[in-house]
């Protein structure tokens, strides 16, 4: 069963490692951690709305980690600026539901 499959089927108070991780000092946002493909694990950033979508992971980012190495290097950055981007723009993105 895969990290998605896995979170889908808890209430997402219970979403801890090693599929999920808050990300600290990231104003309240998480990863879901996937699987290692020779050596680099993939994650996919995002948050728990926009607001008044308290269930709703919005992936914002595909990173990739490779030992201490991230891809974009400027991750952070561009995360919470789509995050932002997101949340002003309400209604705009496009919803999945598994």
């Amino acid at each position: 069963m895969t990290a998605l499959e896995q979170l889908a089927k808890i209430e997402r108070d219970y979403w801890r490692r090693p599929q999920f991780d808050t990300l600290h000092n990231m104003d309240g946002m998480g990863e879901i951690i996937l699987g290692k493909v020779d050596g680099v694990q993939t994650r996919l950033v995002g948050f728990f709305g926009p607001k008044g979508a308290r269930h709703v992971f919005t992936v914002v980012l595909v990173v990739t980690k490779k030992m201490k190495v991230y891809e974009p290097k400027d991750w952070e950055k561009i995360a919470l600026r789509r995050r932002q981007e997101c949340e002003e723009e309400k209604g705009k993105a496009d919803v999945w539901y598994p």
